[in-house]
């Protein structure tokens, strides 16, 4: 029988064997609420009662494993929190089964306590969770997924073992092994403290403002500075966890769901649910007056109103009152941040239709007009009750001047009226007074209090709007107001007057990010002009530098098309172009995109960073607006995008044609043409900036009826002739005159004198610009007049009348084209032609006129015969480019439309007659400003002649 071999036992020594009792005892404690309650029970009872060494050396070892978790177990919190785990649980059993003795307890218990205390300062600084237990998240696509609260500490981790520092506990696994109430009363009293704001600080960390609030009550009374934070902290979790609209916010660009229907897309916020906010907040509110605290500023109450109120509804002074009391009791700091809160609710969201919509309140525009203009009449009342407590507060008065200013906006905005001015005039007169009051209060006012916010409204206002971001270039400024401001801070006190001009400037220059680009200039302009050279404007002053170099670099000309007696019976043209130096179009990249329609004309715009703009639209807009009073606005042509600038006679500048405008005086009276803007756009420090560059006032002469003749080159004069009426003694004669610059009219162009015909009626087409002549060595654009004069024999016998000449012409053109109808076709032909009629001739036999029909009957079958075997249409070329019985805009086009394809046309013609066809499809079909109406009979006879 084998021997068996025995393991020589091992020696422990008396601080090892001590150890592992500790371990063994720690593990038993853990064990204890696996076990059947009343063994588990049991056994803790005993140990704290009958066994108390046993006790002692539970406690021992546990209060140990908490006190040095930090520094064994810095990367495990879970089994820091283990070990408060389990101080918790052998308290518990203390608390219960041993009162009797619980004196020889009181040092463990307040040291256990101060193990939590520990951890809980720790975690209320460095634990990164924001919530208890797992959080819905959703990923970029939509998809829902829970992540663990263990998530947060290892994001912790792989953060704080970076720079050794220990993983905080999560907040809400700290406050799961907090005290109780029963262990509290065994902590020291110079603790307390310290526990009542680590307890507030977790519950606010994991959003449990509720719990959090009684901590900050008890805090208060020993430690009121850090209670006025916490109460901050406090309504700044309230808010974000009763705000309405906070659960849409975190809505995933890409969610989706089957059968999802889109009026879900959010809840409603009832008037109810709003109502249960406001009271709970109104208790809340009385609860900390009760406090009595100094430093509690009413502010944050305000904020918290307007956090959880509807953004689609309107102030209600019943619901004011249920959180501040009475308009008249109100603290007037905390009126006028509610107020100013209301102002920038009612000039933005209250106002939006998109903002009604996405809240779900259908509203009408007539009633969402209602609702704001209520909202503004409430807050003036709202001010005028503050204002009769307080008459000279200025924050009440900068409230009231701009809640004024802004209705008056608002109102001109929906009916513009006589009284808008009045009503500026009015809350300009309010702001200054705000000044005026704050520097009456400013010797008294503390530090924290010092402000240039009256001087910043009244300045906006001065711009145009009381609120910066809603300047835009349609408010029309109030400059006069400059020089007020610039004078109110020199009648300030000398000590206070270089801080408070410091502050304007920085703000200036801080605030210029919001401003509208289109305003900027201004905006710039006239702020340095109130502050000056200081060093806090210095980047406003380089801002502007920049803009003045720009401003200087460009011009914009406009320049007549001849002399500058234009008359007033007879358009003009003016021809605007961009005058600029070489570099600025270098680095500029040209001027090519003013010439387009970014967002209407289709195709791909990339605008470098602008928003992309439709500048010919916006331009067009702009000059119609300017001339539109004392001017005829016929027509606005621009040059294509690739137009090149040219060679100016300056050294260093070049010019770039731009547009041309037809124009006719409406009067007589009128002796000036107005400056044109166009407005260019060029990137800056603080985004991008609109600089509006116009043209020089220009002497005209519109007393004549008639001016001076426009100049014209290349002139072409085409006359044709239509003797299909002759028989009835008729003819039409068509003048079409075509020409670089403006072709003159038709009495300075031919002579209407006809041998044995008189001129019954003279029909005219309206000048027609068509473009600019692309071949001409300077900016010039093609002009084209067409008139229709129907002639009448002047004798009985029209028979007599056998020749015809053409009309004598006053100009020289470059060429003369006379033309004349045979059967559909056009013919050229001489000066002086013969008429011819079927009246006229001489009658034909019946018997010819029956075999010539004989002949047609049978010539007609063997074609049919014919047609039916080759399976193939004949196409018969004289019978091609017929007028069409009705000329309308579709058939016109129809007929164009075949001569662009089978008339074998060169890429000149081409592109004149799609040219031709697009001002058809605008005049006729277009939604925007029409064209002047083509002559589509006089464009079918041309190019029916032509092809």
């Amino acid at each position: 029988m084998a021997s068996a071999t025995v393991a020589p036992a091992t020696v422990l020594t008396l601080s090892e064997w001590q150890e592992l009792q500790t371990e063994n005892l720690q593990l038993a404690v853990t064990l204890v609420p696996q076990l059947r309650k009343e063994l588990g029970a049991k056994w803790l009872a005993e140990s704290f009662t009958k066994e108390a060494v046993r006790g002692r050396r539970i406690l021992s070892g546990i209060g140990r494993a908490a006190a040095v978790g930090m520094a064994r177990n810095a990367a495990a919190p879970d089994a820091r929190v283990s070990a408060l785990r389990m101080q918790q649980t052998a308290v518990d059993a203390i608390l219960q089964h041993a009162k009797d003795s619980i004196d020889d307890w009181k040092p463990a218990l307040h040291l256990m306590l101060v193990n939590w205390l520990r951890e809980a300062r720790y975690s209320a600084m460095n634990d990164a969770s924001t919530m208890r237990g797992p959080q819905m998240q959703r990923d970029a696509y939509g998809n829902y997924f829970w992540m663990a609260e263990d998530s947060s500490a290892m994001r912790q981790m792989q953060m704080q073992s970076q720079t050794g520092m220990p993983v905080a506990i999560p907040a809400g696994k700290l406050l799961d092994a907090a005290p109780g109430d029963a262990w509290l009363q065994y902590l020291e009293p110079s603790y307390f403290p310290a526990l009542a704001e680590s307890r507030a600080r977790l519950h606010l960390k994991v959003k449990e403002e509720s719990a959090a609030f009684p901590w900050i009550e008890k805090l208060a009374v020993s430690h009121p500075k850090e209670a006025v934070e916490l109460i901050q902290t406090f309504l700044t979790t309230w808010t974000e966890n009763h705000d309405p609209n906070s659960a849409r916010r975190r809505t995933g660009v890409y969610m989706f769901s089957f059968g999802y229907n889109e009026r879900l897309n959010s809840i409603p916020l009832t008037r109810s649910h709003q109502e249960r906010n406001l009271r709970e907040l109104a208790e809340f509110a009385k609860r900390i007056r009760e406090l009595n605290l100094a430093g509690v500023d009413e502010s944050w109450l305000a904020t918290a109103f307007a956090g959880v109120h509807s953004a689609a509804e309107v102030y209600l002074e019943k619901d004011l009152q249920a959180v501040f009391g009475s308009a008249a009791t109100l603290q007037t700091k905390t009126l006028s941040v509610l107020l100013g809160r209301m102002r920038d609710n009612l000039g933005s969201v209250w106002r939006e239709p998109q903002v009604q919509q996405a809240l779900k309140t259908n509203r009408r525009k007539q009633e969402l007009e209602a609702e704001v203009l209520r909202g503004y009449e409430a807050g003036l009342q709202m001010c005028s009750a503050g204002l009769q407590r307080e008459p000279a507060n200025w924050r009440l008065l900068m409230v009231q001047g701009c809640l004024l200013h802004d209705l008056a906006n608002y109102r001109n905005e929906l009916a513009r009226g006589a009284g808008f001015a009045d009503s500026r005039r009015q809350a300009l007169t309010i702001l200054r007074s705000a000044v005026e009051a704050y520097l009456q209060a400013l010797p008294t006012l503390p530090e924290s209090d010092l402000s240039v916010e009256p001087w910043n409204n009244w300045f906006y206002a001065s711009l145009g709007d009381a609120s910066l971001p809603r300047i835009t270039q349609e408010r029309n400024p109030v400059l006069e107001q400059i020089p007020l401001i610039e004078q109110s801070f020199a009648n300030m006190p000398s000590e206070f007057r270089e801080r408070h001009l410091d502050l304007f400037a920085n703000d200036l220059f801080a605030r210029m990010s919001t401003v509208n680009p289109a305003v900027k200039f201004r905006y710039v302009r006239e702020g340095l002009r109130i502050v000056g050279e200081r060093p806090q404007a210095r980047e406003a002053r380089q801002v502007f530098n920049y803009y003045q170099d720009l401003v200087q670099e460009i011009q914009l000309l406009s320049e007549l098309d001849g002399s500058v007696k234009v008359g007033h019976g007879q358009p003009f043209g003016v021809l605007v172009s961009i005058r600029h130096s070489k570099a600025i179009e270098r680095e500029g990249g040209g001027f090519a995109r003013y010439l387009q329609n970014q967002n209407s004309g289709g195709g791909y715009y990339y605008n470098n960073g602008r928003p992309n703009e439709d500048y010919r639209d916006k331009f067009e807009t702009a000059v119609r607006a300017t001339l539109d009073e004392h001017f005829e606005v016929l027509s606005v042509t621009f040059q294509p995008e690739s137009v090149q600038s040219q060679p100016d006679a300056e050294d260093g500048w070049r010019r770039t044609p731009y547009a041309f405008l037809l124009l006719k005086a409406r009067g007589p009276e009128i002796d000036v043409l107005p400056p044109l803007r166009l407005d260019l756009d060029f990137l800056d420090t603080t985004g991008y900036v609109v600089l509006p560059v116009e043209s020089a006032a220009a002497a005209i002469d519109c007393a004549p009826q008639t001016g001076d003749q426009r100049p014209v080159e290349e002139l072409v004069i085409t006359q044709i002739l239509d003797e299909r009426e002759f028989a009835a003694g008729k003819l039409s004669l068509e003048i079409r005159a075509v020409g670089r610059g403006i072709v003159p009219e038709l009495e300075q162009v031919a002579d209407l004198k006809f041998a044995n015909f008189e001129v019954t009626s003279v029909e005219a087409q309206p000048l027609s610009v068509s473009k600019f002549d692309e071949t001409s060595a300077r900016p010039a654009v093609l002009t084209e007049r067409l008139w229709t004069v129907a002639l009448q024999d002047r004798r009985e016998a029209a028979g007599d009348a056998a020749q015809f000449q053409f009309a004598s012409l006053k100009l020289q053109p470059k060429d003369t084209i006379y033309q004349r109808y045979e059967d559909a076709d056009l013919k050229v032909t001489e000066q002086t032609v013969t008429l011819q009629s079927q009246w006229d001739r001489p009658v034909t036999p019946w018997y010819v006129w029956g075999l010539g029909g004989l002949v047609l009957c049978a010539g007609l079958c063997v074609g049919i015969v014919m047609l039916r075997r080759r399976g193939t249409e004949a196409t018969v070329k004289t019978g091609r480019w017929v007028m069409p019985s009705e000329v309308t805009p579709f058939t016109t086009l129809a007929v164009l439309q075949r001569i662009e394809s089978e008339g074998g046309l060169t890429a000149d013609q081409r592109r004149e007659l799609t040219d031709l066809m697009r001002r058809i499809e605008r005049h006729y079909f277009s939604t925007g400003d029409r064209e002047s109406a083509p002559d589509l009979t006089a464009e079918l006879h041309r190019w029916i002649a032509v092809s």
